[in-house]
């Protein structure tokens, strides 16, 4: 067994596995074209939100590898790009920036970001890769490569040269 892999008795006990089976399944259904896999995306999504508190548009891109250490209150819209090795803490907000006479978008978050508890990230920006988004830090432009954002309104600073991305780098 891959040690990496959850046992299937935590799927049933723990949110953060269920969260990320249930969304592996909707995927799973909309990728395969399933008949009536809109409803079936819809029920699970309501059972997301019993169990969790969390909206998470079937839609959204999320890969196997994102982690939920704390799965509460996170809300991810429709148009939404996670790549591989985000981790997203308890109430995570990426969504459009909620305009109506201008054409939704949703932000793209880089490969290994940490996006730390009640970070909102709006509208069609690029959040680059190894960032850190502190906790309730309000982001609404672009972040770069191996940047830091932190409240209140997303001040950006490079990781470059500090100890942590010395780490990350070898």
């Amino acid at each position: 067994m891959n040690p990496k892999q959850p046992r299937w008795s935590q799927y049933l006990v723990q949110q953060k596995h269920q969260l990320r089976l249930i969304l592996r399944i909707q995927r799973w259904l909309l990728a395969k074209n399933v008949p009536g896999a809109t409803g079936l995306c819809g029920a699970l999504g309501w059972l997301v939100y019993v169990l969790c508190g969390c909206e998470i548009s079937p839609n959204a891109v999320v890969p196997r590898s994102v982690r939920f250490p704390h799965p509460t209150g996170i809300v991810i819209g429709s148009g939404s790009v996670l790549e591989d090795d985000v981790i997203v803490y308890q109430n995570v907000t990426l969504g459009s920036h909620g305009r109506p006479d201008t054409p939704a978008g949703y932000p793209s978050i880089g490969r290994g970001t940490i996006l730390y508890a009640g970070a909102v990230i709006i509208g069609k920006i690029r959040v680059g890769q190894n960032c850190v988004i502190g906790a309730n830090a309000l982001v609404t432009t672009d972040v770069p490569d191996h940047s830091i954002a932190t409240a209140p309104r997303g001040t950006i600073a490079s990781l470059r040269g500090s100890a942590s991305a010395d780490r990350e780098a070898s």
